[in-house]
Formats: structure tokens, sequence, C-alpha cells
């Protein structure tokens, strides 16, 4: 009897370090994972993104990135969160998707203790997002196509002048921006674009409705810069890809309307600690600067125009010089009217 009581004792004095090895396993499992997957546009942007950004990181932290494309299935995104199903960790989007999953509640919340928000310019800041590229819908033109003697346009009114730039205008077949370009034209000031007064936009675009080559996409309006138009309106990353493949083109910043593009964290992403990692890292000038010097958009860390040259940052949009030329796209109250406006829009067309 005695020794089966010591055989018992024995065997619990056993059991104690298998416990503590067992529940020691246990917590190794809950560790972070060393797996991140990361979603952008794809195509060229998403090759530089990745010996910019992806690589990087991966190398830093020890860690793997796994990529995926998108063309921007904002739905596919609700429908993993709704699900409680999502696969993606951290997704470029655009700032109408940033604001509407904000107001949905689809998005985890910056973790600004672990993302270095001091080394951002101001605006690419946001609770649910950090900005990863700074745009402008610009005025560009075709050099060659320009009348002898006549100097550059030099704003939106420019745009509207067939007499002193006759020729086709490339305008995007969307009623953002073109409302916005017609009322400054018409003596609107950027502080009162908004709201937009739709119809007043809109007769003020039938002066130049019949000079007018639409463009529907960034390789569109390339393309009618270089083969067609004589002016366009166009983001201004296209713009600086056909100046930097020697097209007689040029642009101007000015009366630009600036936007971004942002980092974000699906709401129950299963990597969302090192989602914020990723997000601060791509934060830094070395991986922006790459982006900015290949594609033409802005970088929005605050240091890294001191490492640029002065020819490149004449184009940037973010650039400190640039800024106050430059006009705050209202993607907010776009995301509240587009609905309604579009439809008008789309009556105008047929007229």
């Amino acid at each position: 009897m005695r020794n089966k009581k010591v055989i018992h004792l024995i065997f619990a004095v056993l059991l104690i370090p298998l416990t503590v090895i067992f529940y020691g396993c246990g917590k190794e499992k809950k560790q972070e994972s060393k797996s991140l997957t990361v979603v952008s546009w794809g195509g060229v942007f998403q090759d530089a993104q990745r010996e910019a950004f992806f690589k990087p990181f991966a190398e830093k932290f020890g860690v793997e990135v796994k990529e995926e494309s998108y063309s921007g299935e904002y739905a596919r995104i609700e429908a993993m969160v709704n699900a409680k199903d999502v696969k993606w960790d951290v997704i470029e989007v655009e700032s109408n998707f940033l604001l509407s999953a904000t107001k949905k509640g689809l998005l985890e919340p910056m973790d600004y203790k672990v993302i270095d928000k001091s080394k951002l310019i101001e605006t690419a800041i946001h609770p649910n997002g950090v900005a990863t590229i700074v745009w402008a819908t610009v005025l560009a033109w075709n050099k060659d196509r320009l009348p002898k003697g006549v100097p550059p346009p030099s704003s939106w009114k420019d745009f509207w002048d067939v007499n002193k730039y006759p020729g086709l205008r490339g305008l995007r077949k969307t009623p953002r921006v073109s409302l916005e370009m017609a009322l400054l034209v018409d003596g609107v000031t950027p502080d009162k674009l908004y709201p937009i007064d739709v119809e007043r936009a809109l007769k003020k675009l039938d002066e130049i409705k019949p000079h007018i080559s639409w463009w529907t996409s960034g390789a569109d309006s390339q393309q009618k810069l270089v083969s067609e138009c004589v002016l366009t309106n166009i983001w201004n990353g296209r713009a600086w890809a056909t100046l930097q493949d020697g097209k007689p083109v040029d642009m101007t910043l000015n009366q630009g309307f600036l936007d971004y593009d942002w980092w974000v964290v699906p709401k129950g992403a299963k990597n969302k600690k090192l989602a914020m990692k990723f997000i601060d890292f791509a934060s830094n000038p070395e991986g922006q600067i790459a982006i900015a010097n290949k594609f033409g958009y802005g970088p929005p860390n605050k240091t890294a125009f001191r490492l640029m040259d002065n020819k490149t940052r004449k184009y940037m949009p973010s650039d400190p010089n640039n800024l106050p030329m430059l006009i705050r796209f209202d993607a907010q109250w776009w995301a509240e009217n587009e609905a309604w406006i579009t439809e008008k829009w789309n009556e105008w067309l047929l007229k």
C-alpha cells in the first residue's frame, strides 16, 4: 500500500514538467504570425512595391509576404468582414473606400503606437488609414501641338480657351473633377467649390463639349495626350510616365486636385499586429522615393524630399512647395452625393 502511494507521488511529480511543457507549447502557438497578405493594384505598380516594400520588409522581420492583386472590388472586402472570414491583412484603397468603410465599421483603427505618424505629412494620417501615395488630377499638354509663340497653359481657364489653344481636350468621362474644373473657370474660388452647383458646372461644360475627347483609363489618357489632344486632364503619375518616355509633353500642378491612396487593415484581419509594422515600414522615405521616381506619385513621408533631386520634386504633389497650389478633392462629399450626380451627368452626356 505504501509502495503504491510512493508510486503515485512519483507519477504526480513527473506530470508537473509535462504540464508546464504542454502549456508552454500552447503559448508558442499563439505567438505573432510570420506571414502577411498584402493586396494592391497589380501590374508594374505592384512590381515596384514588391522591390520597395514587400521584399525589404520580409527580409528585415523574417516573415513571408504573400501578395494578391485586385481592381478595387471593395464589395469583396465588405463581404469578407461581414462573414468574419478575412483573407487579407493590408490593402491599398482609394479615399472614397476609406471613408465609406470607416462609416460602416469595416476597418481596424491604425495603431499609432506602432506607426510613427510624426514622419508623415498631416493630411496623410487618418484614424483608419495611412496614405501610401499622394496624387493629383492635373493639366497636361502636348508641346508640339501648342500654337507657335503661345505660352504653355497654366490653369483650367486655359483649358476652356479654345481660341488660344485650338484642338481637342482630353477629359475623363466622369463628373468627378470635371465639375470642379468647370466651376473654377466660372469664377468659384477653391474654398467654395463644395457643395457643387451641378447645374452651373454642366452649363459651363457645354462651352467646350464639342472639343472634348473622352478618356476612361490612365493608359487612354496618355495615348490621347501623345497622339490626339492638345490639352488633357490626367493623373499626374500618367503625365510623369509619358514625360519619362521622352514624349513632348509637360504639365502644371497649379489647380490640380489632390487625393491619396491609403493602406488599410480590414476588420478582423488575422495578422493585425504585423500589418501595423508593415504600414510603419512602408512609411519610411527610401521605399516611397523609389515609387515616386518611377511613377511620379508624391511620397507622404516628410523627409523624403530631402533625398530627391529638384527636377523630380518639381512634379511631386506632396512637395511642400507644390501643396499650396493644389486643391483638396472632397472624397467625403462625393461619397455622399455621387449616385444622384452620376444620373444627371449621364443625362447631360446624351444631350
